[in-house]
């Protein structure tokens, strides 16, 4: 019989697992040896996996699947089952296409032989946007992973295999997505038909947390929210998916039909050298391996370790002389099997591995986000050295130590970018390597004995601060970056054995406090609607990771081989591990219509690096580094903050700066932000979050006026609120934190207060989308001065922000005091009477006048109060920015607004102006 034929024949008969017992369906059939070659040229299903899809099919039929599946194909599934392998007629296809949740399934047959994205099959389990009513369960990653098995088991290997120059095996992250998030060929046209597809990149994305990881089956993803009821506020794991895969090296050639489409074409591309997926490998059948990692965290070495080269000898970091840095905490190494066998004697647990079928979970160990650093049973601390300030650089960030170079170019950088180039940037560029974390907390002083935590309440606060000379606790967090690395059995064919066996870059870094909104949302938002890039972000940029081209850290060493680096400098596709491509596969089936990914149907997370920041300040989500003599650059985690919420805070404070759509900390802190160097504006409000989201404080009108509880927010703070104080005639305040007494890491440490991700989880795209668009709105209306009517360049302060369900009914402004203007606030019901749900946002400006107030506030020592000089009231409908109607950026808004100044106890509900728009 022809190989070939073969192949059909077998495949064929498995799927008559109804029909014939298991046995005798392949008792008849060539035994496949697996010594020599004949592995590399011959695959087909085993009994074994053929019994497993058939329990599969089973479970499929006993939940509701298959006869969901009829209703939609408006037919019988055919008994026999090689009929599943043809292309199913045009009627029944014209059928699925007018199905929204199928319009983007790029193939016609129930199951294709080597393609799962172009099975139906595969597609009706894997794709979020399926979710019928009528089902009683959904399947599993183990689910999932069989399927997948299953279709590629019935194509061949290709014939040149062993053509080592053209092959290799390579883990992927990987994961089946619709057509809204598919890479498409550059200037791709939009009638062009896109479907949803598999997608690929040597780099997973996992991210740490408190709880284990929950898959939530409807989304086909894993979420941050805590499985049950309990713990909501806390945050899961989030873990990547890993698979080996024989992969063709393949350079894009033609950029408009590349053989394969990234999800972002950079300069040089066409020079560069990527992978494309042929095959996964099946564990175990295909071939017989195992998996391993190896991972390092060494922020408190490379901490320990910083030096500045300088006059300044007392910048040097000093850490006890009993220490041993080659040891935990500073470094810790995990190593191990997939079996969890140790690969070294002293490895951490940091990471854990997880089969799933022929692929495999990387997940960060459930742990406090800040754990007090020990080494044998003693405190590990820092002198923190004195202050020190040039006109550019400081070695303080607010009440942070700033670990910074001084050749560093990061000034320069700024003005170039920031300044000249603005219109033009993708993101702010930093050309200085972080090769220590650039900021640490030295808020837990050591003094005889005891450790005093450094807060608004204690005595001299920034002169210690800024004198140091004394003993400040090191913190530790699970942060970490390494490999996923494969081995093959000493069986396995030689064909195979020959080829290079090239590892997955696994990036272990800080919670994604937005996992429903990517940085091509907003990037997408700006290009659709036709604004200028990046208009509301003083600093940073959308880019995320996939828009890198940037190798992985030199450190990592191969779990198999210790004395090998995993990534070395000359190995192929070295540059390009982050990208995030697809098959460039042109399919007759598929849809134009899903062209913007921000008005996606679905709800789905991503492990893939176009989830995280491609902006390196070094931002909570990633860094780069470098070697001693900053040639080689590198990607590592070790650049970010000790620990990961000290440099969370200052991001988060800048204006969505590094992650793009981060939690907007910027409308907590504004009042006591440092204007930005050669722009002389302090960074304002990007993404605005509600009040409820960011805090009450006790005092807030929220609590004093309207009996609501007080709260603390996402980030364990509480927002600034609108303040009348009856010694001061006339005049209003806006009371808030100070960034500088804000400590992050001690709201980690409290278990009364913590971070609370249950108010952020659940906002995705459209919701975010739509906040920034009615800001930009309001603020282009109320800031006659604005520079180029950027969001980005605005002084007012978004003080209070609330969403209105219903404008006419049930209506109350809880953000303004009733003693604001006379002895209610029914003054804000006036203006035009608007009809949709939408937002109430109050802007305030500061009154930065030479005897105007600004001073801390008796009552809680950690926030300050500033004089207001105009507040303005924003009244705004929503748009749904995911409304085919809602298309473009002349449609008008409905907006009523009002402008209040000067002495406010004169004001009076009746003689407020207001504008409508």
């Amino acid at each position: 019989m022809e190989r070939k034929e073969f192949i059909k024949t077998a495949s064929l008969a498995v799927l008559g697992l109804s029909c014939f017992p298991m046995n005798n369906i392949f008792s008849s059939l060539p035994k496949i040896t697996a010594t020599g070659d004949a592995l590399g040229y011959l695959a087909r299903p085993s009994a074994d996996l053929a019994q497993r899809m058939g329990k599969l099919l089973q479970w499929m039929t006993e939940n509701g699947w298959i006869s969901y599946l009829e209703s939609v194909l408006g037919m019988k599934l055919p008994e026999k089952r090689e009929k599943w392998l043809k292309p199913l007629n045009s009627t029944v296809l014209s059928r699925l296409q007018q199905k929204s949740e199928y319009k983007d399934f790029g193939g016609d047959s129930l199951l294709n032989p080597g393609f799962p994205q172009f099975s139906l099959i595969y597609h009706l389990l894997a794709s979020p946007r399926v979710r019928p009513a009528t089902v009683t369960a959904y399947p599993g990653i183990e689910d999932l992973d069989l399927l997948e098995d299953y279709i590629f088991s019935m194509t061949e290997f290709p014939a040149d295999l062993a053509d080592s120059k053209k092959y290799a095996l390579a883990v992927l992250a990987y994961e089946y997505r619709p057509a809204y998030k598919i890479p498409v060929p550059l200037d791709m046209p939009e009638e062009h038909k896109i479907h949803a597809d598999f997608v690929f990149s040597r780099a997973g994305i996992g991210r740490i947390g408190d709880q284990p990881y929950h898959y939530d089956p409807v989304m086909r993803s894993y979420t941050n929210r805590p499985a049950g009821d309990l713990n909501q506020k806390n945050i899961a794991v989030t873990p990547a998916r890993y698979a080996l895969f024989l992969v063709e090296i393949v350079s894009l050639g033609d950029l408009h039909n590349p053989a394969i489409s990234l999800l972002s074409y950079e300069k040089k591309d066409h020079n560069r050298e990527f992978l494309r997926p042929i095959r996964k490998i099946i564990k175990n059948e295909d071939l017989n391996f195992i998996y391993g990692e190896y991972h390092r965290n060494e922020k408190l070495q490379r901490l320990a370790t910083f030096k500045i080269e300088a006059k300044k000898g007392e910048d040097q970091v000093i850490v006890s002389p009993g220490d041993k840095l080659d040891k935990a905490p500073f470094l810790r190494i995990s190593a191990q099997k997939e079996t969890g066998e140790k690969l070294i004697s002293d490895s951490s647990d940091m990471v854990s591995l997880e089969l799933k079928g022929s692929s495999i979970l990387l997940s960060s160990i459930p742990a406090p986000f800040v754990r007090h650093a020990f080494q044998e049973g003693k405190r590990v601390t820092v002198k923190v050295p004195r202050v020190w300030k040039s006109v550019l650089y400081s070695n303080r960030r607010y009440a942070s130590f700033k670990l910074i170079p001084p050749d560093s170019k990061d000034g320069t950088d700024l003005i170039i970018t920031d300044g000249i180039f603005r219109k033009t940037r993708k993101t702010a560029k930093f050309g200085t390597a972080r090769n220590a974390p650039l900021f640490a907390n030295i808020k837990f002083m050591q003094k005889e004995g005891k450790e005093i935590h450094l807060d608004g309440d204690y005595k001299e606060f920034q002169d210690t601060i800024d004198n140091g000379r004394y003993e400040a606790g090191l913190f530790e967090d699970s942060i970490c970056d390494g490999c996923i690395q494969a081995k093959l059995s000493d069986d396995a064919p030689l064909s195979f054995r020959k080829l290079t066996i090239m590892p997955a870059f696994s990036v272990v870094t800080a919670p994604d406090f937005f996992p429903l909104v990517d940085s091509d949302d907003i990037y997408e938002y700006y290009r659709e609607m036709d604004y200028a890039m990046d208009e509301h972000f003083l600093e940073g940029g959308t880019s995320n990771l996939s828009w890198l081209r940037l190798r992985a850290n030199k450190g990592i060493k191969d779990p198999f081989k210790m004395d090998a680096a995993a990534f070395p400098v000359d190995q192929r596709t070295g540059d390009s591990i982050f990208a995030v491509a697809c098959l460039n596969a042109n399919r007759k089936y598929g849809t134009n219509e899903y062209h913007i990914n921000f008005k996606r149907d679905y709800k789905a997370t991503t492990f893939l690096p176009d989830s995280a920041s491609g902006i390196f300040y070094p931002g909570w989500d990633a860094t780069f580094s470098s070697d001693e003599k900053d040639k080689d650059r590198f990607f590592a985690t070790f650049g970010l903050g000790s620990p990961f919420p000290e440099d969370m805070k200052l991001c988060a404070a800048a204006n969505g700066m590094w992650p793009v759509a981060s939690p907007d900390a910027g409308r907590t802190f504004q009042g006591g932000l440092e204007p930005i160097t050669g722009i002389g504006r302090k960074p304002s409000t990007s993404i605005p979050l509600m009040d409820e989201e960011i805090g009450y404080h006790k005092y807030s009108p929220y609590v004093q006026d309207f009996s609501h509880d007080p709260s603390f927010g996402w980030d364990g703070e509480q927002g600034p609120y609108i303040q009348r104080i009856a010694t001061e005639g006339g005049k209003r305040f806006v009371n808030f934190t100070d960034i500088a007494r804000a400590d992050y890491v001690e709201n980690c440490l409290n278990p009364k207060i913590g971070f609370d991700m249950s108010r952020l989880r659940e906002l995705d795209s459209k919701e975010v989308i739509s906040r920034m668009d009615a800001l930009r709105h309001c603020v282009r209306r109320i800031d006659r001065k604005m520079i180029f009517k950027h969001v980005q360049y605005t002084k007012y302060w978004l003080v209070a922000a609330m969403p209105v369900s219903d404008w006419k009914i049930g209506f109350k402004a809880d953000c303004i005091p009733k003693s604001f203007i006379g002895k209610d606030n029914n003054w804000i019901k006036g203006g035009r009477c608007l009809e949709k749900e939408g937002y109430l946002f109050i802007f305030a400006l500061i009154n930065n006048a030479e005897k105007s107030i600004d001073c801390f506030d008796e009552n809680d020592s950690k926030r300050r109060i500033q004089e207001i000089k105009e507040l303005c009231v924003c009244k705004i409908e929503k748009k749904n920015f995911c409304d085919p109607e809602i298309n473009n950026a002349d449609q008008p808004y409905n907006l009523t607004w009002c402008s209040l100044k000067g002495d406010f106890d004169r004001i009076s509900g009746e003689n407020i102006k207001w504008y409508d728009d």
